[in-house]
């Protein structure tokens, strides 16, 4: 009979750790977000400067003092690379062949809602580089609302921002810049 050590989340995830299947710092992101320490989990099974293979990443995120953003969002991918030195011009991520899925709603003082978004992507590549930013995917990303110093519509995947951010999108795929990372 196996032991309760074995047949627990942290067991599972022990056993993975030892035959190299999950990184110490996967099983340390697993172990804290399952005891409620943090409310982001990172998984991969390999990295290597800056790449992770087989990557999987899910959290909350709740935030800002008049506008308040509450996020909830699941994000998965074959292929994860990394490079975030230097400023926000100089960072780059790709995700290959992944999906997405996620929600939104942002509120003035908690009362007033001033956007609310959802939104389920497959992609065969996800690039943010810099201010600029693009998917090649389909969804049904649909938002509303006022965000990032931009006003938005989507409705399945097809819509557009425009102030800040600038974006147009066509069924889950799209291309944008962030011209508040230039300034």
């Amino acid at each position: 009979m196996p032991s309760p050590a074995t047949t627990s989340p942290f067991g599972f995830m022990a056993q993975y750790q030892a035959q190299g299947l999950i990184t110490d710092e996967g099983f340390k992101a697993f172990r804290d977000a399952y005891t409620g320490h943090l409310p982001d989990v990172k998984m991969y099974v390999a990295e290597e400067d800056g790449m992770h293979v087989f990557y999987y990443n899910a959290g909350l995120e709740t935030g800002g003092a008049v506008f308040r953003t509450n996020r909830a969002d699941a994000v998965a991918s074959i292929l994860h690379m990394v490079q975030d030195n230097g400023g926000e011009i100089e960072k780059v991520s790709i995700d290959v062949i992944g999906a997405r899925a996620g929600l939104e709603v942002q509120t003035l003082n908690d009362y007033f809602p001033v956007y609310a978004g959802a939104d389920a992507t497959a992609h065969l590549v996800d690039l943010k580089g810099g201010p600029c930013y693009g998917t090649l995917g389909v969804g049904v990303d649909t938002e509303l609302g006022y965000k990032d110093q931009s006003v938005g519509c989507k409705v399945l995947g097809c819509g557009m921002r425009v102030g800040r951010v600038c974006e147009i999108s066509a069924f889950g795929s799209k291309i944008g810049i962030d011209w508040g990372k230039l300034f």
